[in-house]
Formats: C-alpha cells, structure tokens, sequence
C-alpha cells in the first residue's frame, strides 16, 4: 500500500509532463512559424506581443516542465516526512505547478493555431 500510495503521484506528475510535451508535438505542423510568445498589457491599457520562431514556441514552456518536475521529484526523494515533509502537501503543491505548466502550452499553443 505504501508503494502505491508513493506511485501514483509520481506517475500523474510524470503524465503531466509528458502532456506537456506532447501538445506541441501534435500540433507542431499547424502552427506558424512567427508564433506569438509573450503578450505584455501597459499601463495605458495598450496590448503589444512578442513573436520568436516555432522552435522557441514549441520548447520553452515544456524545456521548463521537464526540469521542474526533475528538480521536485529529487527534491521528494531528498525529503521525506522524518525532515518534516508532509508528503501529500508536497505532491499537492507539485502537481499545481506542472498543471499550470501544461494550461499554459495549451494556452500558447491555442492562441497560435
């Protein structure tokens, strides 16, 4: 039990992040190849966006994820509860982190198409 319990947030994390990756590699071949990476609002209200090539478009956000979701899962194998690490809090807070990842490659993958 304790195995499992220790399994399934290590395998939906690794999920998120191969969703992650995956987005762009379905619909790399529809996307442009000037896509809108950055979108800044000023303070008078006028909207300006930053275009990078399709490459820049496709791995920043996922290049991201890949080395989020390494640096927590050693940073879970590090602690453990004997260091004061409640394990379900941690997985918690990683899991919304890799989740706003992947909403935002979707996001940027959906503006773009």
């Amino acid at each position: 039990m304790i195995s499992l319990r220790r399994a399934v947030p290590e395998l939906t994390s690794l999920a998120l992040a191969i969703a992650t990756l995956g987005a762009g590699v379905v619909v790399a071949p529809a996307l442009p190849e000037r896509m809108i990476v950055g979108w800044h609002v000023g303070l008078d209200g006028s909207v300006s966006l930053t275009r990078g090539p399709r490459l820049l478009g496709l791995n920043a956000i996922p290049a991201v994820t890949v080395a989020t979701y390494v640096a927590l899962r050693v940073t879970r194998l590090v602690l453990d509860a004997g260091n004061g690490l409640n394990p379900r809090l941690f997985e918690l807070l990683a899991h919304l982190v890799l989740v706003a990842f992947a909403l935002g490659q979707a996001w940027l993958l959906a503006i773009n198409l």
